[in-house]
């Protein structure tokens, strides 16, 4: 998230047919290692954790509407990644637990 901006996320209510969403959408949490675990324990079902070194860890999961929802933590402010961006694109510097 940039500082000072603002998200919108609205829930309706469908008649018919529910058509999950084909974005992901994840949430930024400060600890994405006790995220999982509460997940785990909570028996939803979740991805291990995946990390780009140095920069940020999430895991995946959907709800039971399949929405792709997920968590993500910030390992290095902004200005401090040691990687310039679109390498999260190279999906050989990614680590999963």
């Amino acid at each position: 998230m940039v500082a000072g901006s603002e998200v919108w996320i609205q829930a309706v209510r469908v008649t018919g047919e529910v058509r999950p969403l084909l974005n992901r959408i994840r949430f930024s949490v400060r600890d994405v290692r006790a995220a999982h675990a509460s997940l785990v324990e909570n028996d939803v079902e979740v991805t291990s954790v995946t990390s780009l070194p140095g920069v940020v860890a999430f895991v995946d999961l959907a709800d039971p509407w399949g929405n792709q929802l997920g968590y993500y933590e910030d390992l290095a402010p902004s200005s401090e990644q040691p990687i310039a961006g679109g390498s999260v694109h190279d999906e050989s510097l990614f680590v999963t637990d």
